[in-house]
């Protein structure tokens, strides 16, 4: 997944990250402290802006260089930035700004 500017997602730069260090979603999990559905739906864009400590635990477990933890806490901020713009459209809402679930 790209964002609107071209740049990779979050989920989609763990994603590369964790099978370039060969771990399967439970490996990173017991690793980072995180559970396996947490990074699942990190992977699948399910959680758009994650917690920094987590992505920091997440940079830590996968043990990768200075450039990918700054790619990925970039991507982590885009992804809150984006999940903000769509509150802010009234994105999920009907024409009232009401919910349209529940």
């Amino acid at each position: 997944m790209t964002g609107t500017t071209g740049e990779q997602s979050f989920g989609t730069l763990l994603r590369e990250a964790r099978r370039r260090a060969g771990l399967t979603q439970e490996e990173l999990a017991a690793r980072s402290g995180l559970s396996a559905r947490s990074i699942s739906d990190l992977e699948r864009g399910r959680t758009l802006h994650p917690y920094l400590r987590s992505v920091a635990l997440l940079a830590d477990a996968l043990e990768v260089a200075e450039p990918m933890r700054a790619r990925l806490q970039e991507a982590a901020r885009a992804g809150a930035h984006r999940a903000v713009q769509a509150v802010s459209s009234g994105a999920g809402q009907d024409g009232a700004g009401r919910p349209l679930s529940g």
